[in-house]
């Protein structure tokens, strides 16, 4: 579970996909969402309207602890206010304790199982101050505490930091905002992440248009570097068409400069994508054979540009130019039933490309060092700083995976939500590597993940979020005989 206060708009998503899942709910709000008691009572739009997803520890993401706590709206909110002259102030604050238990089986007797946990306590304080209809500022600060954790963080306090804090200029139809954000293109296969940025939004009846450009904040997700900090600048534009109540349809075009350091001197270019993305949602009503409406959601990306060699080839290879040619495919249904227990069954087919030509150990997938051999085509998708949750156990990247999602969710008691996730995985090229190293083997059996969660809101302003995941290793993988992942969240607002 990802967990970062905001304020809540489900209800702004169930106007256009009903109950169809944080996923399919666009990035860009909607004109309904105008009129949403919700958005009237908080003064304006919130920042970052995501609903909370798993991910696991993996040795191929460093940078994965960020990402647990990057965006998100599950926790209640109790959020006071006051007025100071002509200014308006919203705050609040949160505070959550995680557990994490994962565990690797490995078939091999001689090598010891791999046990990881994880214990941490965070508090967010956030504050919304309005002027007029034409000023905003937000500020959400945070503090983690970790007791049992992964050196060299274990039992040490961070401090307060800067989780967003920005300020915004509204002169309709356009608005101005500045400073550290939540950005999120599509489904989140390309962005998902809290950046420091300038954009500029113009918003009528029928299209919202984001111009953007700014970098991205925390470590470096390079295995081979993790104590370097990012160097990744990222420009774009992102267009909303929203004249339909029920569908919306989004474009973007998006870059990125990857200057991060990879320990090689004179290195004039790292990894220079430009994403080419389409990304539909919407629900159709029924009210016939006990189905209350089906939602869908589509997304299609292609990406082109230029990254340099591995650094495991000739020196005189490091500073060519090797073309990137990736794409992703991303479809899915959710069917809404008509009956007590609100039940829903989601099913979503996706598809990363892949490539045969990377270079041990880790390739392209999760390196910008490790990448294609000198003179081939680079054609494994890899997000500027992207996620979206394929199973909380093997928590996979998208690159050369076909991944199929079997899901059903349902509310047998009023504060009680329960769901039940299958994903089947395999290899786009079998040769290739995936973002576990561990599946490295010329197979394209992957294997198969079931995962278990329960989400109960204990009152008003607590909640408990648990979920545990099973993966079943295929020909994939030599070694791994199962890794099973348990997670805790208790939250609270205040």
């Amino acid at each position: 579970m990802v967990l970062v206060l905001s304020v809540p708009l489900s209800a702004v998503a169930d106007e256009f996909i009903g109950s169809a899942g944080p996923d399919a709910a666009p990035m860009t709000q909607p004109v309904a969402a105008a009129n949403s008691p919700v958005v009237k009572a908080y003064g304006g739009l919130p920042p970052a309207p995501q609903k909370p997803e798993a991910k696991s520890p993996s040795i191929c993401d460093i940078n994965y602890l960020d990402i647990l706590f990057k965006d998100g709206v599950a926790i209640p909110y109790n959020l006071k206010h006051f007025n100071l002259y002509d200014v308006a102030i919203d705050w609040g604050g949160s505070t959550l304790s995680l557990f994490r238990f994962n565990y690797n089986d490995d078939k091999n007797k001689g090598i010891p199982d791999i046990t990881q946990r994880i214990q941490r306590w965070i508090m967010y304080l956030y504050s919304n101050v309005r002027y007029g209809e034409h000023l905003r500022y937000y500020v959400k600060l945070r503090n983690r505490y970790h007791f049992e954790d992964y050196d060299p963080v274990n039992n040490s306090n961070e401090g307060v930091n800067i989780d967003q804090m920005y300020g915004e200029l509204n002169f309709e139809p356009f608005v101005f905002t500045a400073g550290r954000q939540f950005q999120k293109l599509g489904r989140g296969h390309v962005l998902r992440s809290v950046y420091d940025a300038l954009k500029l939004t113009y918003s009528d009846d029928f299209l919202d248009v984001d111009l953007f450009s700014g970098k991205l904040i925390g470590s470096n997700q390079d295995v081979f570097l993790p104590y370097n900090r990012q160097q990744k600048h990222v420009y774009g534009v992102n267009v909303t068409y929203k004249e339909f109540k029920k569908h919306l349809l989004q474009g973007y075009i998006t870059g990125v400069k990857d200057r991060s350091d990879d320990g090689l001197s004179n290195r004039d270019s790292h990894y220079e994508p430009v994403y080419f993305g389409a990304y539909g949602v919407g629900r159709y009503d029924l009210e016939k054979y006990r189905v209350k409406n089906i939602g869908y959601y589509g997304e299609m990306i292609r990406v082109i540009g230029f990254s340099n060699a591995s650094d495991l080839g000739a020196p005189s290879t490091f500073f060519g130019h090797e073309p990137i040619r990736a794409y992703l495919l991303d479809f899915g249904g959710i069917f809404r039933f008509d009956h007590v227990w609100r039940p829903e069954l989601e099913n979503e087919i996706m598809m990363g490309s892949g490539d045969n030509t990377v270079v041990a150990p880790l390739g392209r997938v999760n390196s910008v060092r490790r990448g294609n051999a000198a003179g081939s085509k680079d054609s494994n998708f890899r997000g500027i700083d992207g996620f979206v949750n394929y199973g909380a156990a093997l928590s996979p990247s998208d690159a050369n995976l076909i991944i199929y999602k079997l899901s059903f969710d349902s509310k047998p008691i009023k504060r009680l939500t329960c769901g039940l996730d299958y994903f089947r995985y395999w290899k786009v090229k079998s040769k290739g590597v995936i973002s576990d190293i561990q599946g490295g083997l010329g197979h394209r059996e992957v294997g198969d993940e079931i995962d278990l969660r329960a989400e109960f809101e204990v009152n008003k302003f607590a909640r408990l979020d648990t979920v545990y995941g099973h993966f079943f290793p295929g020909d994939a993988f030599a070694n791994n005989d199962g890794e099973d992942l348990l997670q805790v969240i208790l939250s609270y607002s205040f």
